[in-house]
């Protein structure tokens, strides 16, 4: 998997956590 593109899934995830 691209670095870009599992940073993208990461940032995903965290926003999903904070506005969560």
């Amino acid at each position: 998997m691209n670095l870009v593109f599992d940073l993208v899934l990461l940032g995903i995830l965290e926003r999903n956590v904070v506005f969560g």
